[in-house]
């Protein structure tokens, strides 16, 4: 019976760690730049399954001083963690494994700087930017979520990334595509009750933006940013010039023949070219395709 017992124990243990580990992806400790951060508890903060707070202590490895971080919002689990500029200790945390929920400390203070809620968050190479699509609802209306690209500077304050300059606006980030959001707040809700003309697409548009899954490419120091567009009327190379600040912005699209790669030879049809991986040669950009039966080469040259 006693064998019993701890053989059922035992199994429930391991089914205990293999939740946590399924539900909280990733190394939850990370060291870098003279740091190290480590997750002490995870604790439940409300009644929704996917309802937890997160401790961490964060400590310099110079001065052995510690800090305690707490993470207690619509996080449900800690992707990664990253160190940026501007003394910016950043934690990717995921919402209901759709949503980004990002919370941003400053490793001088141990104080939480800023946090807000995105789709697909990366941290530019020289840990300057935070790149992001906007968030919208899970039930947002279809023309809701036609793609907005923002980004957020790391050395700036929550003011500065804020288009207005201020911390009491949830328009987080300043938009870098489309063109038409370029300069304006983004947030659905808000901007579709002030009925604002820049509240995204427009209600009838049905050729929305749709930044495709083949990434983004970063230029040297940052200064650019190259992706990948989908609209119903084609594909669409898109180059972000960031070399002039963020308030500056220059875009540059080129739409992408792939009559190419058809076997029929459509290119007013986007079902089946969905582009994977970019890959910037001297002069040209290639783009590689997800294998589908429409298809007779996987690859596109473009020249920008």
């Amino acid at each position: 019976m006693s064998l019993r017992i701890a053989t059922i124990a035992a199994a429930i243990v391991l089914l205990a760690s293999q939740t946590v580990a399924e539900s909280y992806p990733g190394d939850p400790s990370y060291e870098a730049g003279g740091y190290s951060v480590k997750l002490m508890k995870m604790e439940r903060s409300g009644e929704d399954l996917s309802d937890y707070s997160f401790t961490y202590v964060l400590r310099s490895k110079k001065s052995g001083e510690q800090k305690t971080l707490v993470i207690r919002d619509e996080t449900s689990s800690i992707e990664s963690i990253r160190l940026g500029e501007g003394s910016s200790l950043v934690f990717f945390g995921e919402v209901g494994r759709s949503a980004h929920d990002v919370n941003i400390f400053d490793v001088a203070t141990g104080k939480l700087r800023d946090s807000f809620l995105c789709y697909g968050c990366q941290m530019s190479p020289s840990g300057k930017y935070l790149l992001f699509k906007h968030w919208y609802p899970r039930f947002a209306e279809r023309f809701l979520t036609s793609d907005v690209l923002l980004i957020y500077d790391l050395s700036s304050t929550p003011a500065a990334n804020r288009i207005g300059g201020s911390v009491e606006t949830d328009a987080v980030g300043h938009p870098v595509f489309p063109q038409d959001a370029v300069g304006h707040p983004v947030f659905p809700q808000k901007n579709v009750a002030a009925k604002s003309v820049h509240s995204l697409a427009a209600e009838n548009d049905t050729d929305l933006d749709s930044i495709s899954g083949a990434g983004f490419v970063w230029g040297k120091n940052d200064s650019s940013v190259l992706f990948v567009n989908i609209r119903e009327s084609g594909l669409w190379l898109v180059t972000v010039d960031l070399s002039k600040g963020i308030s500056a912005v220059q875009l540059k699209e080129t739409k992408i023949d792939f009559r190419t790669v058809v076997k029929d030879g459509d290119a007013n049809n986007v079902v089946g070219v969905s582009p994977i991986e970019i890959q910037v040669n001297d002069g040209s950009v290639t783009i590689r395709l997800a294998p589908t039966s429409r298809l007779k080469a996987s690859e596109i040259n473009v020249v920008p």
